[in-house]
């Protein structure tokens, strides 16, 4: 049944039809990564418009989609003269049929009442994608056009493009938040943690109305606010900040009246560091001397312990990290105590370091991050200095591609003199599935790096295929056959980049796995010209290939890559348990 609204125009009453959701498509999706991943929430978003739909819903939410709008006088609309002849007697008469409307708008294509009718048309025909280039085109044309924006959110809303939607309306009469629930989620089952099988899902235990009002407040949404695409990305990239995290998801559906529900999950990561779905990440690590336990809110508070060690060579390092929600605010603090050993030269001289840090985490936008640093670093034989640093990462809405940056800062509290390094990184990274999946198609990077002449050995960028370096170049190690650190690429200033190509494999079983080609690259840009060792190397590239897996119920990816240097033939084969999405 086709519903219409009454306005008044040049003196005389108009129907015009509602755009209506009554199209059996509707339903939730993900603002900040699209369709994937919605398995796990499934038992959080239950929507009410598909169990609906087509009839029941369709009156209620024709008022969620539709704005009122005054038309001026015949024969203007947004300030463009419209002939008589291509509206005729419209008004006047019932609508007429969609081929006048039709042979009408071919006549004057650019007239903003007859687009906006048949975009209504299109859409109470259950055609949202015609709908949708009818109502871009007529806000295109005329960027003030209320019920154009309208129009263009009821269409795209119609066709599962949330984000796309909430943009229109955005541009028009934004959708107020009516309601927001956020529950927290713990990974549970049989056997601790995790499952035989792989993680399970159910409510934490003792989650309350104040862990909701909690992560509203973290989300920085609140009830009766215009809901807006910055605010809902924004607010759940930092739902996934939380340093007890593992997945976080926001979405919202449309309601009566112009307003929006805004629901969501945080799923957190597991308490016990020792369950069995880690013990393969502990054994490789096991392999290449190294141990990271890692346990997620122990006390309730979304707080994250970390424990790392490393035997790599004459290195020996061990920091003890705590992470939790900022006391005020919706950023994120962490502490540090790091201590670390090792070699480092042509001289083989010893480097002892003992540090006390903190750092602010906050995302100031959906799309930027910002990062402040202090801390005191301790030297025995050079003094104690004392640390700051900021740092930005630009990550646009789709997460392809990002932008990093940082600078620290030392100086001497005995007086002497400072030093300092800066970072500079671009990345495009794979599509990396939400749900359980490998990675695929091409990633890259590229970026610099800058010290001062006097920055400690142990600070420098490190360069190689070990499991600690900063700046990939697998077919060799910075370490020689005493493990003693020596920079296979000496200098102050490095331009460096990569490029890696990753194809799914589908294998029986749980596992999934990708392989991968690749080339690293590195150039010095600028170097010391004072006493030392002459500079064999000042640039290279190396090739090679690799692969990847993930495991059900472990955070982080296998990395295993076979790397060759064209140049003389070397050739490294390295292996490591990579935190996080393969990056």
């Amino acid at each position: 049944m086709v519903s219409f609204r009454r306005v008044a125009y040049d003196g005389r009453t108009h129907s015009l039809p509602h755009p209506r959701a009554a199209h059996p498509g509707v339903r939730g999706r993900s603002i900040a990564r699209g369709p994937r991943g919605l398995a796990f929430l499934s038992f959080v978003v239950a929507l009410p418009i598909a169990a609906a739909l087509p009839i029941a819903v369709a009156p209620p939410l024709a008022a969620a989609l539709t704005v009122p709008v005054a038309l001026p006088a015949a024969g203007v609309q947004g300030g463009v003269s419209t002939p008589e002849a291509c509206r005729g007697q419209l008004g006047a008469e019932p609508r007429p049929e969609t081929a006048e409307l039709e042979r009408r708008l071919d006549r004057c294509p650019d007239d903003p009442y007859l687009l906006e009718e048949l975009a209504a048309v299109r859409l109470e025909e259950g055609r949202p994608g015609e709908a949708e280039v009818l109502a871009a085109r007529l806000v295109r044309l005329h960027p003030d056009h209320a019920q154009g924006w309208a129009l263009l959110a009821a269409s795209r809303y119609l066709q599962d493009d949330t984000r796309g939607a909430l943009e229109a309306w955005s541009r028009g009469q934004p959708l107020r938040v009516r309601d927001i629930e956020i529950r927290v989620i713990s990974q549970s089952g049989p056997s601790g943690p995790s499952g035989p099988s792989g993680p399970s899902i159910g409510a934490r235990p003792g989650t309350s109305g104040a862990d909701a009002a909690r992560m509203a407040r973290i989300a920085g949404i609140a009830p009766g606010e215009p809901l807006t695409l910055e605010g809902l990305v924004r607010g759940e990239r930092r739902l996934r900040a939380l340093p007890a995290a593992s997945r976080a998801r926001l979405e919202y559906r449309a309601l009566p009246g112009g307003e929006a529900q805004v629901e969501g999950a945080v799923i957190l990561r597991t308490g016990n560091p020792m369950g069995r779905p880690q013990w393969l990440a502990h054994g490789i690590r096991l392999l290449g001397r190294r141990v990271h336990l890692a346990s997620a809110d122990p006390m309730g508070q979304m707080e994250q312990w970390e424990l790392n060690g490393t035997m790599e060579g004459t290195l020996r390092s061990g920091t003890l990290s705590l992470a939790h929600p900022a006391p005020r605010g919706t950023g994120v603090w962490r502490w540090e105590v790091h201590h670390g050993v090792g070699r480092y030269g042509a001289m083989a001289s010893r480097l002892e370091r003992t540090t006390v840090g903190w750092t602010h985490i906050q995302w100031l936008a959906a799309s930027l991050q910002g990062r402040s640093q202090a801390r005191v670093d301790q030297m025995p034989g050079r003094g104690t200095f004392a640390g700051a640093g900021l740092g930005v990462t630009l990550l646009p809405l789709d997460e392809r591609i990002s932008i990093d940056a940082e600078a620290t800062g030392w100086v001497d509290v005995g007086g002497g003199d400072p030093f300092g390094r800066l970072a500079i990184h671009a990345a495009l990274h794979p599509r990396v599935p939400a749900a359980l999946g490998a990675p695929s198609g091409w990633a890259a990077r590229v970026g610099v790096v800058g010290v001062s002449s006097d920055l400690p050995r142990d600070l420098l960028p490190r360069i190689g295929s070990g499991t600690r370096t900063d700046l990939l170049m697998r077919a060799r190690s910075d370490l020689d056959a005493e493990g003693v650190v020596r920079p296979l690429f000496p200098g102050r200033a490095w331009v460096h980049g990569g490029i890696e190509y990753l194809r799914p494999v589908r294998l029986p079983g749980p596992l999934a796995i990708a392989v991968a080609g690749f080339a690293d690259g590195v150039q010095v840009v600028a170097s010391d010209r004072g006493p030392g060792p002459p500079i064999d190397l000042r640039g290279a590239i190396h090739v090679g290939a690799g692969l990847r897996a993930r495991v059900p119920g472990v955070d982080g990816w296998l990395r295993v890559d076979w790397g060759l240097d064209p140049a003389n033939g070397a050739s490294r084969l390295s292996a490591a348990w990579v935190q996080g999405p393969p990056r």
